[in-house]
């Protein structure tokens, strides 16, 4: 709900007090300013727009955060580094482990237009932490002889994709990982469906199915192996 988002906005402002002062938080109820409602196209509540150097120009949409440590991080990638720099194997096993999913982009160099789409996409999924490699031991480590982005969950790589210049978009690799921060299949309800709807895919597919139904174990099974097939794309 928009209280509720208000409350973590607020808590996510006093972790960043001290950290980066210079961002200023502020909140606004657009019903009494119908003005900034028309200027920013607010369409849907809550909204949260960053605002770069003082601009009123293409300010930056923060969508899909929901939690105060979501948002800390969402901010601290927009002003700082998005990603951290692995030198080592037991740094990149650091990050693998730090939470149940991690990206590691593994690269030849880090000057390429892959390591670009890689470093902005980070940028737009805070929900976990990424890291960059350009080691040849590090990737030699892992069995990576591409430049590759690989998704760990719970320290086991859970999806590789090779990166090649100007194949993937910022938004399409958004949407391969945002997609890992749901479970293959999420039982809709007010809560989930704000995390569901905001994952940056076009397609959705919602089974209305009664779970008492003595074919409901058979439907959920094949719906769910299906899923895995069509995950970042449904």
């Amino acid at each position: 709900s928009s209280q509720n988002l208000s409350a973590e906005f607020a808590e996510a402002a006093r972790q960043l007090r001290k950290e980066a002062p210079r961002i200023q938080f502020g909140k606004i109820d657009v019903t009494h300013h119908q003005e900034l409602r028309k200027e920013f196209n607010i369409r849907e509540f809550p909204t949260v727009k960053f605002f770069v150097d003082g601009s009123r120009e293409d300010p930056i949409d923060c969508k899909g955060v929901r939690q105060a440590s979501t948002f800390v991080t969402w901010v601290k990638r927009r002003i700082g580094p998005s990603t951290v720099l692995i030198n080592s194997t037991d740094e990149a096993e650091a990050i693998i482990h730090a939470g149940d999913l991690a990206v590691i982009g593994f690269f030849k160099e880090l000057h390429t237009d892959s390591v670009e789409v890689f470093c902005e996409t980070a940028r737009d999924v805070p929900e976990m932490p990424f890291g960059m490699t350009a080691s040849e031991d590090v990737c030699a480590s892992y069995g990576i002889q591409r430049n590759t982005l690989v998704v760990f969950q719970k320290g086991k790589p859970v999806h590789n994709e090779v990166l090649e210049d100007g194949r993937q978009s910022k938004l399409d690799l958004t949407r391969l990982i945002k997609t890992f921060t749901l479970d293959l299949v999420t039982e809709y309800n007010l809560e989930t469906s704000v995390k569901i709807f905001d994952v940056p895919v076009e397609n959705h597919i919602l089974l209305f199915t009664p779970k008492n139904s003595e074919t409901f174990s058979g439907i959920y099974e094949n719906y769910k192996s299906a899923a895995v097939e069509f995950r970042g794309k449904v």
